[in-house]
């Protein structure tokens, strides 16, 4: 009788195993480097993400920088200083003008018209050509007829006075003709013969005229 077999049951277990971890090697390889691949992608995009971050960052300050500087230029042109016969005579201007509106209001409260304003159109403000034509305008229809405005009509004079020698002594550009004049102050001068209706809205309009120049007397740097 033969020699006895060893049993198929352990080697076939055996076999199936070997088998089997030669199967899933490959398989296990390959989901390794796939775990592997995708570590680095995301390592890749995290450091992307980074420099996208850092260059986004930089894009922010290099424009953050150039507004400044830009800023400080526009800053600098804006604030050049100021001639000291310019200052005085805007300190002057600003003096005289808030005189003149302090005059008017009493005059207006003494008529209970202290509340009373006029509605556009307004009179042309941009600079002494247009400022002194503006206030000899007033100046002609402010009547010495009406109680109490010789003393305003005379302070309009010497204030119109004023600025015109300054215009012409630093301003090569000649006055503005009249027939250029628009706004409320032609209107009046339209309906000159109604001399204390319209001394009284010469009142109103050189009030608010003046109020407007002392919020803008930059404007006295301008021809």
């Amino acid at each position: 009788m033969a020699g006895a077999q060893a049993p198929l049951g352990p080697y076939l277990c055996t076999c199936l195993i070997s088998h089997a971890k030669l199967i899933n090697q490959p398989l296990q390889v390959a989901l390794n480097a796939s775990q592997t691949v995708a570590a680095h992608d995301t390592e890749l995009r995290k450091e992307k993400g980074l420099h996208y971050t850092l260059h986004i960052r930089n894009m922010d300050h290099h424009r953050a920088l150039l507004l400044f500087c830009l800023f400080r230029v526009f800053s600098m042109a804006r604030a050049v200083p100021l001639s000291k016969e310019s200052v005085i005579m805007r300190a002057k201007v600003k003096l005289n003008t808030e005189q003149l509106v302090m005059r008017l209001d009493i005059y207006l409260k003494r008529l209970l018209l202290g509340s009373l304003s006029l509605s556009p159109p307004t009179d042309p403000l941009d600079g002494l050509s247009s400022l002194v034509l503006v206030l000899e305008g007033y100046e002609s229809l402010l009547s010495d007829s009406l109680d109490g405005l010789s003393q305003v009509r005379q302070e309009v004079s010497s204030l119109r006075g004023y600025l015109d020698d300054w215009r012409e002594g630093h301003c090569s550009e000649p006055l503005l003709p009249k027939q250029l004049l628009q706004g409320r102050l032609a209107q009046l001068q339209s309906r000159k013969e109604y001399i204390h209706t319209v001394g009284i809205e010469a009142v109103l309009g050189l009030k608010e005229y003046l109020g407007y120049l002392l919020k803008n007397l930059d404007y006295l740097g301008t021809c």
